[in-house]
């Protein structure tokens, strides 16, 4: 998992010097952030690349993990509601992303390309 974050963060590391967008924070230092801002371009977001791309990764080694099934169970229950988009894994992944942008350290579109990028 640590080569996979590493790819992550030098494909997220090239683009962040291809585009060099400013993050939101910089454009409007009243969000004041509750963490240090990185000294980075804010597209595209490398922790978002990064979590899309372990949770691929994990995603081969603990196929359970990455189902959106649930486990199956003896005992008879009544059908369970429709599963959410996308595995545990990559919720996860979401999540970060989300994070990230409530921080003001990345706008939603920082985000969007994780997929591609992890992919």
């Amino acid at each position: 998992m640590e080569i996979a974050r590493r790819i992550g963060q030098f494909q997220a590391m090239h683009y962040k010097l291809v585009f060099n967008r400013e993050r939101p924070s910089q454009l409007s230092p009243a969000l004041l952030p509750p963490i240090e801002v990185p000294g980075m371009a804010s597209f595209p977001s490398g922790h978002a690349t990064e979590s899309y791309l372990i949770a691929m990764c994990l995603a081969l080694v603990m196929p359970a993990a990455a189902s959106t099934q649930p486990p199956p169970t003896s005992v008879p229950t009544p059908p369970p509601p429709p599963p959410p988009l996308g595995s545990p894994l990559e919720r996860m992944a979401q999540r970060i992303a989300r994070n990230r942008e409530v921080l003001g350290l990345h706008y939603p579109s920082d985000s969007v390309c994780r997929q591609d990028i992890g992919t």
